[in-house]
């Protein structure tokens, strides 16, 4: 065992965390991966570097076919709030974002060039393009086995990723999650954290300088991170020493943002001028597979602005119609992108924002997203006879969102 190994041991001991534990219980994406030329890898998957856990968001893109008639709305189109001209029956693409957490999906298979394929447990299927965290880009697969060595996949190599629940009896060594409290200009956040959008695990480093020396810092050994200015951070060592360090993106302003995954409210992206200090604390138990679903379609009872009820399945922003997606926008420049299975309600304030209604009573007034202002694309309600109306912003006022034990 290397010093380092032996250093993080004795801190996740010390935090009464089994270092080696993993299994049904230990929430780590796991799964088999079969290459282009047959080969097949079974294991712990660590997936482009930082998605680690079933609860872990993979990101790509769906494409949207929309047909335009040649009558329709005198021979025009509306993309992006632009009304754009069209000529004839014709079929225009519309990019969404997608996301869903890796613990909903049942595989991922390629297609050709710059598509794949994903399957949701049950029947669901979507077609994405590969970008964001599927594609050339993406910093590979790494499978974690106790009978090899780690093995490192690119994209290239893949054909299909089937994911399963981890065996009971643990087979490799279970990651272990950054995990505390971001303290922020606007409050505070408590959460699975991933630092500078990039380190999610004790076992990752936290690099800078100090007089002239470089410093790799595990976070195994780190209490605390607090910001100095914009140009460095104060580190607080587990031995009760601090250092401070500059000249790296993960301790001065250059840092891409921490993201802290808040259980009942979804992830907060703090940028490095909100940030004020993150403690670190031991980890709770990460989601097991078995508890993810595959999700719900979304359904709720609407209110028009002109006080007419419409109650059915519910598409918002054209785009996002399952509890995995995200409702997204900013407060106190905060961002935010909340599951809407975590949504109770969400109200029209105005043509900026939107205030949101969470389950657990928590209410947020959000803006700076067409998910919560004016640029929306539309609210669609379809009844149980398939009728479907849709309402632009101005004509919305108020939704509550249902869960399948409500119908």
């Amino acid at each position: 065992m290397t010093r380092v190994a032996l250093i993080i041991c004795l801190f996740l001991t010390s935090l009464g965390a089994d270092p080696l534990a993993g299994g049904a219980d230990s929430g780590v994406i796991y799964g088999t991966v079969v290459t282009n030329d047959g080969r097949t890898f079974t294991g712990e998957l660590r997936w482009d570097h930082n998605e680690n856990y079933w609860d872990d968001y993979l990101d790509a893109t769906k494409e949207e076919a929309v047909v335009v008639h040649e009558d329709e709305e005198e021979n025009s189109f509306s993309f992006l709030g632009l009304r754009l001209p069209s000529w004839g029956d014709d079929e225009h693409h519309i990019l969404h974002s997608f996301s869903i957490p890796f613990g909903h999906l049942a595989s991922i298979e390629k297609e050709e060039e710059g598509w794949a394929v994903i399957t949701l447990k049950g029947t669901g299927t979507f077609r994405v393009r590969t970008t964001g965290d599927l594609g050339s880009h993406m910093r590979g697969i790494e499978v974690m086995a106790s009978d090899r060595e780690p093995v490192s996949l690119q994209w290239k190599d893949l054909q299909k990723v089937a994911f399963v629940q981890a065996p009971a009896t643990p087979d490799t060594t279970a990651s272990q999650r950054l995990y505390g409290t971001v303290e922020t200009r606007s409050g505070s956040f408590t959460g699975f954290v991933v630092w500078d959008r990039d380190e999610a695990l004790l076992v990752d480093t936290v690099d800078g300088e100090n007089s002239g020396k470089d410093h790799e810092i595990p976070f195994a050994r780190i209490r605390f991170i607090a910001r100095d200015g914009y140009r460095s951070s104060i580190l607080g060592l587990q031995d009760g020493s601090e250092i401070k360090l500059s000249g790296t993106n993960d301790v001065n302003d250059d840092n891409r943002g921490i993201l802290i995954a808040v259980a009942g409210l979804g992830n907060v992206t703090v940028a490095w001028d909100e940030f004020i200090r993150y403690d670190l604390a031991p980890a709770p138990a990460s989601t097991p597979y078995s508890a993810f679903d595959g999700g719900y379609r979304l359904h709720g009872r609407m209110t028009a602005a002109d006080g007419t009820i419409h109650e059915g399945a519910i598409t918002w922003d054209k785009d996002e119609q399952f509890s995995w997606e995200t409702l997204d926008g900013s407060a106190k420049d905060i961002d935010y992108a909340i599951p809407f299975a975590n949504i109770a309600s969400i109200e029209n304030s105005s043509s900026r924002g939107a205030v949101i209604h969470l389950l657990d009573g928590t209410t947020l007034e959000l803006r700076d997203s067409n998910d919560v202002n004016e640029e929306n694309q539309g609210i669609a309600v379809e009844d149980r006879d398939g009728r479907r109306t849709e309402f632009d912003w101005d004509a919305f006022q108020a939704i509550e969102l249902r869960r399948p034990a409500d119908e």
